[in-house]
């Protein structure tokens, strides 16, 4: 089965292939963009890690990561969901938050490592897709910060759903690719919702924005972990 995705930047169809497993795993509910097309082969993620992943046998993954001395990060493909379709955010927004968050990942790494612009030996390349992003809704977070009932309601459907009422949130799929075979190492779906405090936000898309910032921080975790760091 294939992995694919398409650039909005160049416009260009990526294929990529990922083995089929001896057995299905069943573990989430959580609706696929169809950026990864191979999604059995996943498992459940790493504690404080992402929420599902598939790491290659034929590598010792994530310590394998040592092996590299440069990054490649592309630019961050939207590829949503079909649920994130209607969420009523301008595509221009997303396409500025894609853009912000690939900003966010090269920065998080370029301090501690090389960070290149073309695969090849000793290249790690993360290619990630952008699959969905929901707006928090300010007024209602204005009212569980203030309302006690109301905040109670919301910690409430976080234990049944995972996720606080009115807040917002982002998911995404990627890959991690040798740069030089091309090989697939890691694949990974993960969802992101904003973890309400006593007050709220004025910016609908803070808690997108905040899912961008984990992700970045977790991958400069990773590759100090392997490194040793």
């Amino acid at each position: 089965m294939r992995l694919i995705g398409i650039s909005v930047f160049t416009l260009c169809i990526l294929s990529l292939s990922l083995p089929m497993p001896d057995g299905a795993w069943a573990g989430t509910d959580a609706e696929y963009s169809g950026f990864l097309t191979n999604y059995d082969v996943l498992g459940p993620g790493p504690d404080g890690g992402v929420d599902e992943i598939w790491k290659n046998p034929e590598h010792n993954l994530p310590a394998d990561f040592a092996k590299y001395n440069a990054i490649m990060i592309d630019p961050i493909t939207i590829y949503l969901a079909d649920k994130s379709k209607d969420r009523g955010i301008d595509t221009n927004e997303i396409y500025r938050m894609s853009q912000e968050f690939h900003q966010a990942l090269i920065g998080a790494v370029e301090g501690r490592y090389r960070v290149v612009r073309a695969p090849g030996p000793g290249v790690l390349r993360l290619i990630i897709a952008l699959t969905d992003v929901e707006a928090s809704n300010p007024a209602l977070d204005t009212i569980t910060s203030v309302i006690p009932m109301a905040r109670v309601f919301s910690f409430v459907k976080k234990q049944v759903t995972g996720s606080h009422s009115f807040v917002g949130s982002a998911s995404i799929e990627g890959v991690v690719v040798d740069g030089g075979s091309g090989d697939i190492l890691v694949a990974f779906v993960d969802h992101r919702s904003g973890d309400k405090g006593v007050a709220g936000g004025d910016d609908p898309l803070e808690d997108a924005r905040e899912a961008f910032q984990w992700w970045s921080a977790r991958l400069r975790t990773v590759l100090d972990e392997a490194h040793g760091n």
